[in-house]
């Protein structure tokens, strides 16, 4: 598999996990931050909140997302290492 190939599919990876994870803002702004590489100021002006929400809710929303990782998950390096094989 070529690079761009695995980095396309690492962040629809992502992506599908913060959707199962998360909802509504929570999601966007996760989305935003870590996948389209946005900055919380311009999250903020997107959503119509203020810059001190966005943190807020970017930091529920990683608690979220932490809080319903299981023991089945696997980083997605150990998923390629597994198809390798």
């Amino acid at each position: 598999m070529g690079k761009q190939a695995q980095a396309e599919r690492t962040c629809m990876m992502i992506e599908i996990r913060i959707s199962n994870r998360c909802t509504g803002i929570h999601a966007r702004v996760l989305r935003g931050y870590y996948l389209h590489n946005l900055r919380l100021e311009k999250l903020a002006l997107d959503e119509h909140l203020s810059y001190p929400h966005i943190k807020r809710i970017r930091r529920d929303a990683l608690e979220m997302y932490g809080s319903k990782i299981g023991e089945e998950d696997q980083p997605i390096t150990v998923l390629y290492k597994q198809e390798a094989e």
